[in-house]
């Protein structure tokens, strides 16, 4: 076949268009994994630490230090589980550093109990502080360079109130956008 319709024109068109089509997947493909990597790594860091139930190190913006596990990863924070079996939610924002530590690893009844449940939840630290105001258990937390500690008393919008402790008993209100770490000390 002669002119405008020769077929291996129109194949080495079609291959040259195949190749080059697959070599702009391949970079697209490419791109979109290192925008994900650089997007979720951190989180889906914090994620495969809580799977794998290792002894983390979190030091936190203001320079506080947590030793623990990870027990979950929610929309804004990481839920460790410290010494003592104290819960302590930390901001994400917050966290600097994570280090792995040496140490035991999640005991065999506490996976068990969990039943091997997926670490990252889509709740935010102020639905789970939300949840926890019935129970109204004694937290401690950081917010700036401010330091509450005492009974959870209610959570609004963009409000924590707290009963505090000690010589300045009374009522504490602690911005929720400015709280980098909360500890349940009834907890552990």
């Amino acid at each position: 076949m002669g002119g405008w319709l020769d077929f291996d024109d129109v194949e080495r068109w079609a291959a040259e268009a195949r190749a080059r089509d697959a070599a702009d997947a391949r970079l697209r493909e490419r791109w979109l994994r290192r925008q994900a990597e650089d997007e979720a790594v951190f989180v889906g860091l914090l994620v495969d630490l809580a799977e794998r139930g290792v002894g983390v190190l979190v030091t936190t913006s203001g320079g506080r230090h947590h030793v623990g596990r990870v027990d979950a990863v929610g929309a804004d924070f990481a839920a460790l589980v410290t010494t003592g079996a104290r819960t302590t939610l930390v901001s994400l924002g917050a966290v600097a550093a994570v280090r792995v530590v040496r140490g035991p690893k999640a005991s065999p009844a506490a996976e068990t109990r969990e039943g091997g449940r997926d670490r990252r939840v889509t709740v935010t630290m102020a639905d789970v502080v939300a949840h926890a105001v019935g129970h109204r258990p004694r937290l401690q937390l950081f917010a700036t360079s401010a330091c509450v500690s005492g009974e959870l008393r209610a959570v609004g919008t963009d409000v924590v109130t707290v009963e505090t402790d000690g010589d300045t008993h009374g009522l504490a209100y602690v911005r929720l956008a400015s709280v980098s770490e909360l500890s349940f000390l009834d907890s552990g």
